[in-house]
């Protein structure tokens, strides 16, 4: 009676190694945009970004916004054309990045 217990038990190892729900250590940058990426000179935009990951998760954008939650959205006025960085980890591990330009002029 060994084998077919040898085989579940091989079976059950095998599932729980492809289990979809396990957690993961990288967070993941559903999007980030900005209502428009050409702006005139004095004019604002809205950046708008959805994360995922757990409930030790930190966001940045940077320049100048710092720290931000995993989701929301912010105003910003740019002066120049600005290169926008958003850099999400998960206890500080593999940091995820994703870039968007807003142009003004």
């Amino acid at each position: 009676m060994r084998g077919p217990a040898i085989i579940l038990a091989l079976a059950l190892a095998a599932c729980s190694a492809l289990n979809p729900t396990a957690p993961t250590k990288q967070a993941v940058i559903i999007a980030f945009t900005a209502d428009s990426y050409s702006l005139a000179l004095g004019a604002s935009t809205t950046l708008r970004w959805d994360v995922q990951g757990t409930s030790t998760l930190t966001c940045r954008i940077d320049p100048f916004l710092g720290n931000v939650p995993a989701v929301g959205f912010t105003l910003v006025q740019p002066f120049t054309t600005t290169l926008y960085s958003l850099t999400c980890s998960i206890d500080g591990l593999s940091p995820v990045v994703r870039l968007i330009t807003v142009k003004v002029g």
